[in-house]
């Protein structure tokens, strides 16, 4: 008969690994589900995974309230902007920002109105600064490099600020102290203050092909404690996480899958007229392919789908016989690549 002690073993630590691996929804488990998880995973595994969750989420808590007054003052500027991403969905589609981890905050902006929202950021501390790839600690730009990635790309990335944490609970300095893939997120972590790092990056663009304007024209003001801020529409939200799932997955090894949280709490907002925007735009920017891959895979999320969106996937199934594959975007199915296999 097989080891059953060793199966076990073995794949606590593959669903641990696994749950690392998609940490920017660790912070939305709960305590009833981490229960349940301590009640199926060997000690050593639960141990581990508890340790991982009290980090990132302790981490997460930070950056939600460093960005409270950066939005505050953002949406008293007159800066024309909107959040993206995961500074978006986190505010719309989780009970708290913190429950959706990220490393950025991400905000959208016109190419003509960098310097200006990159000012509001120095006002509130942020400094242009690059990570060392080692120690994974920041440290002032080469502004020769930081000129020259922005010129490459389409946002304007190298805004830090470092904190150090005073009160954080005896059990996340113990976790931050025992867990060595806490130190990703936490540095100094012997010490009476940890440090971490939040970081902004400004987009003047979604992609070199999809621009940052429709986001600008149909964007909604969101009410947060602190004041409004201006987040996508939910037809913009769905286009770009479509295209973030598809174009990173197909592209790398395990990354991206987190991002499937996201979109199983934005469909059910979806309706056909959204819907039949979304389609549009995906067929505008040859991202139909991309569509196809990725809402195919929601029933495994036990995701019901309407009827808009299910023909929308049988009617795709099938690529044009004469068609490019290259110009249509249609670089095969993602999904495997989520996972980190072929």
């Amino acid at each position: 008969m097989p080891d059953m002690g060793i199966r076990c073993d073995v794949a606590s630590t593959v669903l641990v690994d696994g749950l690392l691996a998609t940490w920017q929804a660790l912070p939305s488990l709960g305590e009833a589900q981490l229960a349940e998880l301590d009640r199926n995973l060997v000690p050593r595994e639960a141990a581990r995974l508890r340790r991982a969750w009290l980090a990132v989420t302790a981490f997460s808590r930070v950056q939600a309230a460093v960005a409270e007054p950066l939005l505050q003052t953002l949406g008293a500027s007159g800066i024309d902007h909107v959040l993206l991403k995961g500074s978006a969905t986190s505010r719309l589609l989780y009970p708290e920002p913190y429950m959706r981890a990220g490393w950025d905050l991400d905000v959208g902006v016109r190419r003509a109105d960098l310097r200006k929202i990159e000012a509001v950021f120095h006002d509130h501390g942020f400094v242009d600064a690059q990570q060392d790839r080692e120690s994974g600690e920041f440290h002032r730009a080469d502004p020769l490099l930081k000129a020259q990635v922005e010129a490459d790309h389409y946002e304007l990335g190298f805004l830090v600020r470092r904190f150090e944490v005073v009160n954080l609970a005896p059990e996340v300095r113990e976790a931050l102290q025992s867990e060595p893939w806490a130190r990703r997120f936490w540095f100094d972590t012997d010490g009476p203050a940890p440090r971490c790092y939040a970081s902004v990056d400004v987009h003047h663009a979604l992609s070199h092909d999809l621009a940052i304007e429709p986001l600008l024209a149909s964007a909604q003001r969101f009410q947060l404690p602190s004041g409004e801020v201006s987040v996508p529409n939910a037809a913009w939200l769905l286009i770009h996480l479509i295209f973030k799932i598809y174009w990173e997955g197909a592209h790398n090894y395990g990354k991206g899958l987190y991002q499937y949280a996201d979109l199983v709490r934005l469909m059910p907002s979806i309706d056909a007229d959204t819907f039949g925007y979304v389609r549009a735009v995906l067929s505008e920017h040859r991202l139909t392919a991309a569509g196809y891959y990725v809402l195919r895979r929601l029933p495994l999320f036990e995701l019901n789908l309407p009827d808009h969106v299910t023909s929308f996937i049988d009617e795709t199934e099938t690529p044009y016989i004469c068609g490019d594959p290259i110009y249509l975007n249609d670089l095969g199915d993602m999904w495997p690549k989520l996972f980190g296999v072929r």
